[in-house]
C-alpha cells in the first residue's frame, strides 16, 4: 500500500524538483497510481474471494469505504482502495515537502555562511599589505642611517605579522591583543612621521574577558597615519580614544590632513571594507561614521558586545 507513496515521494518529486518537467512528471503520477489501484485491487479481491468479508478485517487494513456505480460493481475492489492510496500518498508528500523545505532553509544558511566566510577572508586580506608596506618603508628609513633601533622595529614586525597571519583567522581576540598591536604599529610609524607630530592613543584597562574581531581598529589608524602626517601640515595630529564601558566599545580616532581633490576616506585600506566588515560580523549591533570637516578627519565606532 505504501509502494506508490514511496516511488511518489523518493522518485517522482525529487526529478521534479531537477528537471522541471511538470507533463512528464503528472504522467508518472497518474501511472503509479493506476499501477498502484490495480494491485491493490486485485489483491483486496483474492483476499475477498478466500474469506469472509467479516474476516477480511483480520488480514488487511483496507477499508471499503467507497461505493461504485452500478455499471462498474465489478470493479468496487479497485474503488475501495483508491481512498487509502490517495491518503497515503498525500500524507507521505506533505512529509517530504516539509523536509525540502527545512533542508533548503539549511542549505542557503550554510551558502550564505561560506560566501560571507570567503568575503570576510577577502576583506582581511586587503588590510594587511597596506601597514605592511608603510613598516617596510620604516625600516628601510632606519637602514640608511643605520639606527640600533633596527632590531627593535624587526621585533615589533614579526609581531604584527604574526598577528595579521594567525589571530586574524580566528572569529574573536581578547581585546587586548588588539591594543598591543595598535602600540607596536604605532611605534614604528612614529619613526618616519615628522617629529613635530603628535600622535596619541588612549585606552582603560581592557578586561580579559573583552573580545573582539581582529583587524577592525588597527586599519582606521593606519588611515590616520597615512593621511595625517603630511610634513607641509602645521601641528600635524592623530587622536584616538578606546574604551568600554556598559558593555559597549567605543573607538574614536581623529586627524589633520591636507586638503586635496583627493577624498582622504577612500585611501588605504577602505572604510568601506570596514564597515562591510562590521556589518557580517556585528549585524544591528554597530555605529560606524566618518566625516571630514575644516581640514579634520574624524572616524567613530562602537559596538555592542555580547
Amino acid at each position: 500500500m505504501f509502494a506508490p507513496g514511496w516511488v511518489h515521494v523518493f522518485v517522482l518529486l525529487p526529478r521534479l524538483r531537477a528537471k522541471k518537467n511538470f507533463l512528464l512528471y503528472f504522467t508518472a503520477v497518474f501511472m503509479t497510481l493506476s499501477v498502484g489501484i490495480i494491485a491493490l485491487g486485485s489483491f483486496l479481491n483474492l483476499l475477498m474471494n478466500t474469506y469472509e468479508g467479516s474476516d477480511i478485517g483480520w488480514f488487511t487494513s483496507l477499508a471499503i469505504t467507497s461505493s461504485s456505480p452500478e455499471f462498474l460493481r465489478n470493479y468496487q475492489v479497485y474503488f475501495d482502495v483508491l481512498p487509502d492510496l490517495l491518503i497515503i500518498t498525500t500524507a507521505l508528500t506533505f512529509g517530504f515537502v516539509i523536509q525540502a523545505y527545512f533542508l533548503d532553509i539549511q542549505r542557503e544558511k550554510q551558502i550564505r555562511f561560506e560566501q560571507e566566510k570567503a568575503e570576510l577572508s577577502v576583506l582581511k586580506s586587503q588590510v594587511s599589505p597596506h601597514f605592511l608596506f608603510n613598516v617596510l618603508n620604516s625600516i628601510y628609513s632606519l637602514s640608511l642611517s643605520k639606527s640600533d633601533q633596527i632590531s627593535d622595529v624587526v621585533l615589533q614586525l614579526s609581531d604584527i605579522l604574526r598577528y595579521t597571519l594567525y589571530q586574524s583567522e580566528k572569529k574573536e581576540i581578547p581585546l587586548k591583543n588588539e591594543i598591543e598591536i595598535i602600540e607596536s604599529y604605532i611605534a614604528i610609524e612614529k619613526i618616519r612621521i615628522p617629529e613635530t607630530a603628535s600622535v596619541t592613543f588612549n585606552h582603560n584597562e581592557a578586561d580579559n574577558c573583552v573580545a573582539i574581531a581582529p583587524l577592525l581598529m588597527l586599519p582606521l589608524i593606519e588611515n590616520a597615519f597615512k593621511h595625517g602626517t603630511d610634513s607641509t601640515v602645521e601641528a600635524t595630529f592623530i587622536e584616538a580614544v578606546l574604551k568600554v564601558e556598559n558593555n559597549e566599545l567605543t573607538f574614536t580616532c581623529r586627524n589633520n590632513f591636507k586638503e586635496t581633490n583627493r577624498n582622504p576616506s577612500s585611501g588605504g585600506i577602505g572604510l568601506k571594507n570596514i564597515e562591510r566588515r562590521l556589518h557580517l560580523l556585528y549585524p544591528n549591533r554597530y555605529q560606524f561614521q566618518y566625516e571630514k570637516k575644516a581640514g579634520i578627519f574624524q572616524v567613530h565606532l562602537s559596538i555592542q558586545l555580547t
